[in-house]
C-alpha cells in the first residue's frame, strides 16, 4: 500500500496532521524546508491530476486556497518585518509513493531564492524545534 494513501502510517506519532476529511488531507511537512510548509494529498491513491473526480478537485483547489492564505496570516502574525512576500503551490507525483500531492510554501521577503529555484529552497535560519513547528500549526489551524 501507498504510505501516503494512509495518513495515520504516514504522521504515525506526529501531531502535524491540519485537515482529513472524505476527500483530502492536509499536513504540515514531515520535514519543511520554510516555515509553513504544508503538503495537500488526495486521500484516495491518484498518479495524475487528470485522474482525480471534479469533486476531489474541488476539494482540492478549495484547500490550496484557504491554507494558503492561513499560512500567510499565521506566518505575518509572527513575522517581525519579515513578511510572507508570496506563497508558491507546485504539484508532484513521484517515487518512492507515486502519489499526487501538493506542496504550499511559502516565500518570506528574507528568503533569498525565487521562482523555481525556491522549490529546492532550504532556510538556513529555520531553527525551530517541533515545539517551534507545532507552534506554527496550531497558528494555521485557528487562522481558518
Amino acid at each position: 500500500m501507498c504510505e501516503l494513501c494512509d495518513a495515520r502510517a504516514f504522521l504515525k506519532g506526529q501531531e502535524w496532521k491540519i485537515l482529513q476529511d472524505d476527500e483530502v488531507t492536509v499536513n504540515y511537512s514531515k520535514s519543511p524546508e520554510v516555515d509553513g510548509h504544508l503538503v495537500i494529498q488526495p486521500r484516495r491513491h491518484v498518479e495524475r491530476i487528470t485522474e482525480l473526480s471534479f469533486n476531489e478537485w474541488s476539494c482540492i483547489s478549495e484547500a490550496l486556497y484557504r491554507y494558503s492564505k492561513a499560512v500567510e496570516k499565521a506566518l505575518n502574525e509572527r513575522a517581525k518585518g519579515d513578511e510572507v512576500e508570496k506563497v508558491y503551490l507546485w504539484c508532484f507525483c513521484r517515487s518512492p509513493y507515486n502519489h499526487l500531492h501538493f506542496h504550499i510554501k511559502p516565500k518570506m521577503r528574507s528568503h533569498k531564492a525565487e521562482g523555481p529555484d525556491f522549490v529546492d529552497y532550504k532556510d538556513p535560519r529555520r531553527q525551530l524545534d517541533e515545539k517551534g513547528q507545532k507552534s506554527i500549526v496550531d497558528k494555521i489551524r485557528k487562522s481558518l
